[in-house]
This record gives C-alpha cells, structure tokens and sequence, in this order.
C-alpha cells in the first residue's frame, strides 16, 4: 500500500530537468577552435598538437608546451611552447 502511494505521489509530480537549456556542443567547440586559432596565430599543425596534459597556467595567461611532431618542428628541436594571454579590460582580467 505504501509502495502505491509513493508511486502515486512520484507520477504526480515528476522531476523536472536540473537545466532548462543547454549549450550545442559541437557548436562551442568549433567557435573554442577558432578563438583559439585568432589567438594563437599559429599554424594548423601546431594547434592539433596541443595537449591538455601539457599545459601551464601562469599569471599572465595558459601555455600549452608541444610533445608532438609539427610540421615545423623537428626531433633535434626544443619542444615550443604555445603562450595565450588573458584579456585585460579596463584593470579587469577576463
């Protein structure tokens, strides 16, 4: 009997969806894509060779140091590293 009730009670009032609206994925990604891209001015090769495990976030920003193979980039060469600032407006750092 009990277990009715509270079946009873659970149909009456459904839970509602914790959000009312949620973002495009894919659609972010790609404007995250071309920000990046603008930001860092660097070459296509060298933007699919970021690596989240590889970054640093330092005062001025993130930086994001290069394991992989670009197409600059040589075997005998020093990892590069990709530097992105954060963008200060009017004394606030966005």
């Amino acid at each position: 009997m009990v277990c009715k009730f509270m079946k009873g009670v659970f149909n009456s009032r459904p839970p509602q969806p914790k959000y009312s609206g949620t973002w495009d994925v894919g659609l972010v990604t790609k404007k995250s894509a071309m920000l990046l891209a603008l930001s860092a001015s660097k070459r296509q090769s060298d933007l699919q060779a970021i690596d989240l495990r590889f970054k640093k976030y330092i005062p001025e920003g993130v930086s994001f140091q290069l394991a992989a193979l670009t197409k600059t980039r040589t075997a005998t060469k020093s990892m590069d590293l990709i530097s992105l600032c954060s963008l200060t407006i009017k004394g606030c750092a966005l």
